[in-house]
């Protein structure tokens, strides 16, 4: 199924350069069928579904593959989180601080390579070059600063 309201958010953000993360929460026994192959399939097509639909209306735009299947605590219907089926979908079990740091500089290296290689601040490189002479460095040179300054790396 697709929702509207994560729909049309999903569609009105194609064109902004930001990946689509899609994180459909299929719950077994309740909003999925009561077995853990038919959730996963489940969590699996719904992303797939929005997959297909993202990229036709806007090819190539990033997308995060992120389902969050889930598993309904069947005498109550609730979800828990503490049933060992629940490790098995792997679902908000750990919050693990240094990896989410890693994930933040891997999304941030991710970006940085989609820019590409910019001809901005090349004006006057050859002078530069030419002043610092062999074996010199670039450290106290203010492109170096303005490099730094706009993100450059």
């Amino acid at each position: 199924m697709i929702e509207a309201a994560p729909t049309d958010a999903y569609l009105e953000t194609l064109g902004w350069g930001i990946p689509v993360a899609v994180m459909p929460m299929p719950m077994m026994g309740s909003t999925a069928p009561a077995s853990l192959l038919s959730t996963l399939v489940q969590a699996n097509c719904e992303v797939l579904a929005m997959l297909c639909l993202v990229q036709a209306a806007a090819p190539g735009t990033p997308f995060l593959y992120a389902p969050a299947p889930m598993v309904m605590e069947p005498h109550s219907g609730r979800f828990t989180s503490g049933e060992v089926e629940h490790a098995l979908l792997g679902g908000s079990l750990t919050l693990c601080l240094e990896q989410l740091l890693i994930d933040v500089e891997v999304f941030r290296r991710c970006r940085r390579l989609h820019r590409g290689v910019g001809s901005a601040g090349v004006k006057g490189l050859a002078q530069e070059i030419q002043a610092a002479g062999p074996g010199g460095n670039f450290l106290a040179n203010r492109s170096t600063r303005d490099a730094v300054n706009r993100g450059e790396w």
